[in-house]
This record gives C-alpha cells, sequence and structure tokens, in this order.
C-alpha cells in the first residue's frame, strides 16, 4: 500500500475533504480550506485513493525540510475510512520519517516508532435541554454568571470577526509568548473564511453598548469549536466571558453534540474551560531527533 506526499496544490480536495468528514477523528484542523488559510504551503500523505490521509506542514531551511504544527492548527493525524491498525500507523511514521530531517508534530493519536508524551486539550458534551448546563458548572462559574446578568450585559451574535481580533490584540497578544500581529492577520483569515462558508460566527457581550467579551466559533460536524476569545478588564471582573460561553453553549445544545474549548497545558486556562464542564483530552507530541535520509 503506497503512501504518497502530496503537495496541496495537488490534492483532490473533494476526496480529502470526504476522508476528512467521514473520519471518527474528524476534525476542522484537517479540512482543506481552514487549512489553505492557515498554513497555504500545506502537504499531506495520502494512501492509496484517499483511503486514509495525513496532513504534514512542511518547510526547508538551509536545505533541511523539518515538519511541525502551524499556529492555529492544534493537531494533524490519520484520518481513515478503514479500521486504524498498529500496521497502518507504522506505515505512516515511515512515511513521515522519510519526508522530513526533524519532526516535531502534534497528533490526535500517538504514532508508532517516535519519541511521545501527552499534551491536553479541554472538551466537554453538551446536553440536549440547556436547563441542565448549569448544574454540570463549578460553584465558580455559577457565580460569574449570576455576576454578569446582575450586571445586565446583553448577547449578540454575528459576523464582526474584525472585533473579535482587534480585542484579541488588544488583550491578548502580550500575554501569549511568541504571539505577533502577522499572527493575529492570520487568525482574521481563519475566521474571514469560516464566515464565508457559514461555519463560523462571532459572539459579544455588551455592557451599555461596549464590547467587554468577545469569541469566534466555528461549527464542525457535530462539534463546536471555541476558536479564540477574550475579555476587557471590565469583562474578568463581571464574569463576562462565563456568560458568553454559556450563553453561546445554550443555544448549541439541541444543534451540536461537543465543546472543543481547543484546549490549554497552562493551568489556569484549563481550570477556566474544567469550570464550564472541560475534561481533559490528550493528544501527543511526537518528536525524532535530527536525521540524515
Amino acid at each position: 500500500m503506497p503512501v504518497q506526499l502530496i503537495h496541496s496544490t495537488d490534492i483532490d480536495q473533494n476526496k480529502w475533504n470526504t476522508l476528512v468528514l467521514s473520519s471518527p477523528m474528524s476534525s476542522v484542523f484537517g479540512m482543506s480550506w481552514y487549512l489553505d488559510t492557515a498554513f497555504s504551503s500545506w502537504s499531506a500523505l495520502v494512501l492509496d485513493d484517499y483511503q486514509a490521509g495525513m496532513l504534514l506542514p512542511l518547510r526547508r531551511k538551509l536545505g533541511v525540510k523539518y515538519a511541525y504544527n502551524p499556529l492555529f492548527v492544534r493537531e494533524t493525524g490519520v484520518f481513515s475510512s478503514m479500521r486504524l491498525t498498529n500496521d497502518l500507523l507504522m506505515l505512516f511514521s515511515k512515511a513521515i520519517k522519510a519526508a522530513a530531517n526533524s519532526i516535531e508534530i502534534y497528533t490526535f493519536q500517538p504514532l508508532p516508532s517516535f519519541n511521545t508524551h501527552e499534551r491536553l486539550s479541554q472538551w466537554r458534551d453538551l446536553p440536549d435541554d440547556s436547563r441542565q448546563l448549569l448544574s454540570s458548572y463549578n460553584e465558580n462559574t455559577r457565580r460569574n454568571i449570576k455576576k454578569s446578568l446582575q450586571s445586565f450585559h446583553t448577547i449578540t451574535y454575528d459576523q464582526d470577526y474584525d472585533t473579535i481580533c482587534l480585542m484579541f490584540e488588544m488583550h491578548k497578544l502580550k500575554e501569549i509568548d511568541n504571539l505577533t500581529r502577522e499572527d493575529i492577520i492570520v487568525l482574521r483569515e481563519i475566521m474571514k473564511q469560516a464566515v464565508a462558508i457559514r461555519q463560523g460566527f462571532a459572539a459579544k457581550l455588551l455592557h451599555q453598548d461596549k464590547c467587554i467579551a468577545s469569541g469566534f466559533f466555528i461549527t464542525h460536524n457535530d462539534t463546536l469549536l471555541f476558536l479564540k476569545g477574550s475579555a476587557s478588564e471590565e469583562g474578568k471582573q463581571t464574569g463576562a466571558m462565563h456568560r458568553l460561553l454559556h450563553e453561546v453553549f445554550s443555544s448549541y445544545c439541541s444543534k451540536l453534540s461537543r465543546v472543543d474549548f481547543g484546549g490549554s497545558n497552562i493551568a489556569s486556562v484549563a481550570r477556566f474551560y474544567k469550570g464550564l464542564g472541560g475534561v481533559d483530552k490528550p493528544y501527543y507530541a511526537c518528536r525524532t531527533s535530527f536525521h540524515l535520509f
């Protein structure tokens, strides 16, 4: 069974997207529209006639090929219409090592023959009845939602990704190591494209017409991805982000099955998501030391 390395310009996007959508591990991070925006020069390893495939982002520097996850692409992995066996995963592991001299990628399944360690994202299931949400939160989250309600905050839904990016840049740029304004431009393009294909929306919490918390969300299959969000100082003091996420979750309880918080290995961020009912879900850092072909 040959595995081919195919550049995105030569990918059969219909077959690729069908594979990603039908895979049990389906993820928006594997969809061609998302990858074209986040990392336009992406490549993929493809088995036979798209029976299985894996995003493999490659760069070249000083003649060295290296594989790594671009910013805003949390994980890659083997999407498959077949049962995933160790032999199949080994086939892809060998193909990765044949394609790159240096490898540090994050995957949703551990790959054989790589040095791996777990990283954590946070997810939660959505109940059918939104009235069950509050009881799934911790006490601090419920208290902050009550505080926001008492402050007469109002929520709006629209396609205003510019405000989301502006707030994110204002309140997060200095907090996140190595995040640049160029990265914010890429993030804006991801949001713009998600809106264009009607899979993305913005949610904002207002106090007297002033936005104090905002977030951008992407729907994929039965999952709601919380892509990015932020809150002003006023918003942080009045529980605005807890309230914003609660209202969004409430509106999607009868439509989607689960929430992907995007996740974090930072304890304080993970604790925030867990307060909203999130639970840890592992993904894997897969590395090899530098090697020659």
